[in-house]
């Protein structure tokens, strides 16, 4: 499912950064002195890299929750204190 999520996520993106390089290629590709369709495509791959960054950083974040949840807890005990606990079992 999430690859699925993933791979519209980059259709979409591309989709409305190329809409974004088609329209600053109209407005000012005469001024910029490139081409509209090497602009608009330039944007596209922008949009692309950022769905992708968005993505990467979405997993890493739920990696990372799922790692401190899931995390062991280490907890030092004085013989004495060991002896307690054991002692309480063996009544």
């Amino acid at each position: 499912m999430a690859v699925l999520i993933l791979i519209g996520s980059i259709i979409a993106s591309a989709y409305v950064w190329y809409f974004v390089g088609m329209a600053l290629s109209v407005a000012a590709g005469s001024i910029l002195g490139v081409a509209g369709g090497v602009l608009a495509t330039g944007f596209a791959w922008a949009g692309v890299a950022i769905a992708v960054l968005v993505f990467v950083v979405i997993v890493a974040k739920i990696v990372d929750e799922a790692m401190k949840a899931t995390q062991i807890q280490r907890i030092e005990l004085s013989e004495e204190e060991f002896e307690e606990i054991f002692r309480d079992k063996k009544e």
